[in-house]
This record gives structure tokens, C-alpha cells and sequence, in this order.
């Protein structure tokens, strides 16, 4: 059948002009991953905190007994079967008061045993990393323990008499001596007295009672009685000499500073 020309030519029309139906619009692209960054292999690891002093971590443990600005000593207690929290030590002597026994545990988990009697000195030089100690032993446990701080030492003044242990060798037994501390044992009979003699800044521990007379200069002398475990902190000294007036031998510690 053939259509008339005007309606063909409007069929024709019509088609060109419909609007095609409308298309949903593509999605949205998806957000590209962030770069993953690898972690160098020579980058420097965090080191980690270093562990605190033997008194702020432990002083149940530790107790200050007299501070300088150039050092400080300390007086610890264990236990039997007691152990210290992690800590470290600057540059330090230790003097033991007792025998003892004891395990000491590093940071890493390692572990060491020592043991040591009365009266002994340990100077493990250089400063000690972090480390923790238990008392292996059966019985409590006492050191005094001189921390190194970075003040300088008092010395000895300018022209000054000999130092105790040139002037009384046979008074003042030399335990230790090292760079920057030596470690004397004074001991004095009944009514003995030692040669006049100085010091630098020192720290004294009294490990006896004793009944004292210092000359000082002449007519000058103090008397005073110290009960074991006094302590003092002394500036140098020119020149004294000490004696013994009780009726017991009697001894001190001195830690002499360099």
C-alpha cells in the first residue's frame, strides 16, 4: 500500500524529532588507593626510654644519705629473696655493709650471679645500663652505693698538710682508688690520734659509734660522738688531726673526691 506523500514525509519528520529516553549516567570512578610507602630497612629504629634511676624506680630500695653537686651517696636494703625495679647507674663505687649474694637481670632478659662479703668494694667503672638486682641470699642485704655526678670536685687547698693516708698510712687503709673517687677505711684503737693531715670533699660513713676530739689548730679542738651509720658531707679540709677518746676501736669510711 503506498501511503500519500505529505504523510510519509510527516511520518519521516516525527521520527527525527523524538527525544530518545533518557540514560542513567556511568558511575562515579573509584577513589584511587593511597601510595603505600615502604618503610626503609636503614631508617634508625626509636630507641627506647632508658630506664630511670635506682631511687625513682625502687625506694623501697634505695635512700639517699647526703648529695653534692659532684656526687651522691646512697645506702640500699634488700630482703632476702627481694628484687629492685629496672634501673641504671651513672658512673659509681659500692661499698658492701653485709655479706651477700645476688642475681642481676638485664634489660634482655640476661641474667648474671655474684656474691660478695662484708666490707668489700665493687667499682664497675663506667656507668651500669639497665638492670635490675634480687637478693639470692638468705639473709638481708645492705651497700652503700656513691653515684658520680657532672660537678666538679672540691680538691684540697693550696698548700695544705699531707693527706691522711701520707700522714697516717697505718690509720687509713686505701679499699679503692680509681679516677675519680678513692675509698679509705680509717680505724683509730682507744685513745690513738692521727698526724695532721687534709682532705678534699669527701662523704663519710661511720661504720662504729666513736667518741671524737679534733684539733683543728692550736687550742683549738671539738669533741662529738657519731652513732654507726652517720653521715656527712664535708667541704676540704686544711689541715686537723683526729683522735679516738673512747674506750672502743672505732672506724669511719671516707669517700674522697677527685
Amino acid at each position: 500500500m503506498t501511503l500519500p506523500r505529505l504523510t510519509l514525509a510527516a511520518v519521516v519528520l516525527a521520527a527525527a524529532c523524538r527525544t530518545p529516553p533518557p540514560q542513567e549516567p556511568p558511575p562515579p570512578a573509584a577513589a584511587a588507593p593511597p601510595p603505600v610507602v615502604a618503610e626503609s630497612p636503614l631508617a634508625p629504629a626509636q630507641a627506647p626510654e632508658p630506664p630511670p634511676g635506682p631511687v625513682a624506680a625502687s625506694p623501697d630500695v634505695y635512700k639517699v644519705l647526703a648529695e653534692s653537686e659532684s656526687a651522691r651517696l646512697l645506702l640500699a636494703t634488700w630482703q632476702p629473696g627481694q628484687r629492685d625495679a629496672m634501673h641504671a647507674h651513672p658512673e659509681f663505687i659500692v661499698y658492701t655493709l653485709t655479706d651477700m649474694r645476688w642475681k642481676s637481670i638485664l634489660l634482655d632478659g640476661r641474667e648474671s650471679t655474684g656474691s660478695a662479703k662484708a666490707g668489700e668494694v665493687l667499682a664497675p667503672g663506667a656507668g651500669l645500663p639497665g638492670h635490675a638486682v634480687l637478693n639470692v641470699g638468705d639473709a638481708p642485704a645492705a651497700v652503700l652505693i656513691l653515684e658520680r655526678k657532672p660537678g666538679a670536685a672540691q680538691p684540697m687547698p693550696e698548700g695544705s698538710v699531707p693527706s691522711a693516708v701520707d700522714a697516717s698510712p697505718d690509720r687509713h687503709a686505701v679499699l679503692a682508688d680509681t679516677a675519680w673517687v678513692r675509698v679509705i677505711r680509717a680505724t683509730w684503737d682507744p685513745r690513738q690520734r692521727d698526724a695532721n693531715h687534709a682532705h678534699p670533699e669527701l662523704f663519710s660513713y661511720a661504720l662504729t659509734r666513736g667518741k671524737w676530739s679534733v684539733r683543728t689548730g692550736p687550742g683549738k679542738r671539738q669533741r662529738f660522738v657519731t652513732e654507726a651509720g652517720t653521715v656527712q658531707h664535708l667541704p676540704p679540709n686544711p689541715g686537723h688531726s683526729v683522735k679516738n677518746v673512747g674506750g672502743e676501736s672505732a672506724s669511719v669510711l671516707l669517700f674522697e673526691l677527685k
